[in-house]
């Protein structure tokens, strides 16, 4: 949970650059996706320091990047000249839904996710947005290896795709073991389980990709437990989605 601190603009700050990311990779526009997620990481690491020494991450600074991404965003907008749409193969959706039917989670492959913009603190966790920003930081990589024109840079952005992959899994999955044994599921269980599926469905291509299939097979095995998990929990009446799923992703 965020708690009020001299850095709460940074914070909010955090997450309109992360919006902002996901709406220039919609626009193809995916170098200065990456770069724009950067800063939104860069931002959030603030929020985690004890005190203001901790971290060069400045209300100012980071605002400075915030209307440089703004600007980016609307260059984007009235740009004809994009990089090629990157077409995921297998780019199919999987579906999960409860057995009562108070559950519908539906993901495709590759679709990077917002945050939700709202006031109230106290029911934010910061945990779980900090892993939705290196989800779309992964994402940014993958579809800038898809189209830049080095193939060593091209590896190299891969590379680092898998690993922000691998990272963003271990954390969600730290995040399921409670959730697994749980008979009811409220707003943040569903934000959380919405998560891991789409993690562990675009790391198992990206694993099948990089030929390693052990940890495909790990990556399946636990989509299967989630739909488990999912068919046998209800949901609260007034339940909802704490981020959103961005529509017209690349």
């Amino acid at each position: 949970m965020v708690q009020a601190n001299p850095h709460v603009q940074v914070y909010y700050s955090s997450i309109a650059l992360n919006n902002i990311g996901v709406s220039l990779l919609e626009l193809q526009n995916y170098r200065q996706a990456r770069i724009t997620f950067n800063d939104a990481l860069y931002a959030m690491r603030t929020t985690y320091a004890k005190n203001s020494e901790e971290s060069t991450a400045t209300p100012a600074r980071i605002d400075a990047r915030v209307r440089k991404a703004v600007e980016c965003l609307a260059e984007s907008k009235a740009s004809t000249s994009k990089a090629p749409c990157v077409a995921l193969p297998s780019h199919r959706s999987l579906s999960f839904a409860s057995s009562a039917g108070d559950i519908q989670v539906q993901v495709h492959l590759g679709t990077p996710i917002r945050i939700d913009e709202f006031d109230n603190l106290e029911n934010r966790d910061q945990d779980l947005e900090a892993t939705i920003l290196m989800y779309n930081f992964a994402l940014a990589h993958l579809f800038c290896s898809k189209t830049c024109s080095s193939k060593s840079l091209a590896v190299k952005l891969f590379d680092g795709a898998l690993k922000l992959f691998d990272m963003t899994y271990e954390v969600v999955d730290t995040k399921l073991l409670p959730l697994e044994l749980a008979e009811t599921c409220g707003q943040h269980e569903i934000a959380v389980f919405t998560l891991a599926i789409m993690v562990l469905h675009i790391r198992a291509h990206v694993l099948t990709e990089a030929g390693i299939l052990s940890k495909v097979l790990e990556c399946y095995e636990k989509l299967v437990l989630l739909g488990a998990v999912l068919s046998n929990t209800a949901v609260p009446a007034g339940a909802s989605h704490t981020m959103s799923i961005a529509a017209g992703a690349a």
